[in-house]
């Protein structure tokens, strides 16, 4: 594939995360997909949260929309609408939005 219209994927419950609970409504969809990457949206309502987990893999995220506290390591950060964070494989992490629904754009290895 090398073009993928937005429109034309569904968004999926989140419900879990690399097996850790994610408390709250949120969902993901993939917006394209490589041979070796995946570009994914995820949203989290208000006051939703991914318990820690880790990937074999490295994340990039990009903040689209709210205000979210991110946890990478045991560190936590204030990330906004226009921050970008990364989280190298094997790093706990997690996601909670504080402020609005928290959109995020997320790269990483396709599995």
């Amino acid at each position: 594939m090398v073009i993928s219209r937005g429109l034309d994927t569904a968004y999926d419950v989140i419900d879990s995360i690399e097996g850790e609970p994610v408390q709250g409504a949120a969902r993901s969809k993939v917006l394209i997909g490589g041979d070796e990457t995946v570009l994914e949206k995820m949203t989290f309502e208000n006051g939703a949260f991914s318990s820690p987990h880790t990937h074999t893999y490295e994340i990039v995220s990009y903040v689209l929309r709210g205000r979210g506290d991110v946890t990478i390591g045991g560190e936590t950060f204030r990330v906004n609408i226009g921050d970008s964070f990364r989280c190298g494989k094997g790093v706990p992490h997690s996601l909670k939005a504080v402020e609005g629904e928290v959109t995020v754009i997320e790269a990483h290895a396709k599995v």
